[in-house]
């Protein structure tokens, strides 16, 4: 790594006499005369560069009498958007009169830099946002079009509404992320119900409150285009899948069935089939809607069950789906008779 110098007094090489009006370092961080290469020993009054965490001025720092060069980096940090690489005013290197000046500059600086700065925002929103699907996605299984979908729309909300969420806090940049992600991922049918969701990840009632307020400005005022599209889909298919996939996880969660997290995209990738063929085929005609669905669910769960004692009996699906028990019947006869079903079962090798 080399940096150059601007020296308030003239500096040369202890041992060829060289000149410095630059230096260079070696892997290990010290200074390196650039004439003869010989190591610059801090015994000369030559600072190592000992790394970020370090200071990177060379010569002396800032002087009483206004010489030298004021440090314009800072730490790294994962909390800033710019990871820490950015110039950083800092007042306390500055003596005498412009110290008052620096601290002000500082202020306003880091105003710009870390709380309204839209890339900051969105930093923060995402950072928030892949810890949080990361942490439920061991209670739900979360597609990987609905995880793009909610990045997108994450990133959209934060710049269209930049000039609203100016000035927010990290707290309330948290409650947008969760809000975003909660309104998808009820809209696209992965979680029933927002306030019973959040309990099993918060103790707090009034931070699941402040989520929930949170969730409603999104839904209803900085994403409404957004979430009216989700909730009104022109897409007959898109309708289905959505109600499919709240029924299926419901189904599961009520019957505390256990699926490794291994197995639950490939039950939720079969039943997501099941209903692209049955509506292509025009099963749901003259049905109700959850009937048809029911009866899927039902087909799926028999052909993941692991034992005969684990299957789900259809008047038990039936009842918790609030559905007749001839409904669940006639969707899996009409499923056998015109859908083909094509289950691989992996072997073992013969000894």
């Amino acid at each position: 790594m080399s940096l150059s110098v601007s020296s308030p007094t003239q500096r040369h090489c202890p041992y060829c006499g060289a000149l410095l009006t630059y230096v260079l370092y070696n892997d290990e961080g010290e200074p390196v005369c650039p004439t003869c290469g010989s190591v610059l020993s801090p015994a000369f009054g030559f600072v190592h560069d000992i790394g970020i965490e370090g200071k990177y001025d060379v010569f002396e720092p800032y002087s009483k009498s206004g010489e030298g060069r004021i440090s314009s980096r800072a730490t790294l940090s994962d909390s800033v958007h710019d990871g820490g690489l950015g110039t950083v005013i800092n007042p306390r290197e500055a003596k005498g009169s412009k110290f008052k000046l620096f601290k002000k500059l500082s202020k306003e600086q880091e105003k710009s830099r870390i709380r309204n700065n839209k890339e900051s925002i969105e930093v923060d929103v995402m950072k928030t946002l892949n810890v949080f699907l990361d942490n439920v996605s061991s209670d739900v299984n979360i597609p990987d079009s609905v995880r793009k979908e909610i990045s997108k729309v994450a990133k959209k909300i934060v710049n269209d509404n930049y000039e609203s969420f100016k000035g927010i806090s990290r707290k309330d940049r948290n409650h947008l992320a969760y809000a975003i992600a909660l309104m998808i991922l009820e809209a696209r049918g992965v979680v029933p119900e927002a306030k019973s969701f959040l309990r099993k990840f918060f103790n707090d009632e009034k931070e699941i409150n402040k989520i929930i307020d949170w969730l409603k400005r999104v839904k209803y005022d900085y994403g409404r285009e957004i979430y009216m599209k989700m909730v009104n889909p022109r897409n007959r298919e898109e309708e289905y899948l959505a109600k499919g996939r709240s029924t299926l996880q419901y189904v599961i969660q009520q019957l505390k069935l256990d699926y490794k997290p291994e197995e639950r995209p490939i039950l939720h990738s079969f039943y997501e089939d099941l209903i692209r063929n049955a509506l292509s085929m025009n099963m749901n005609s003259g049905k109700q809607k959850l009937s048809l669905l029911g009866g899927l669910v039902y087909i799926v769960l028999n052909v993941f069950s692991k034992s005969e004692k684990s299957k789900v009996t259809q008047s038990r699906l039936a009842k918790l789906l609030n559905v007749g028990n001839n409904s669940i019947r006639e969707t899996y006869v009409e499923a056998n008779d015109r859908l083909l079903i094509v289950v691989s079962v992996p072997t073992r090798k013969r000894k």
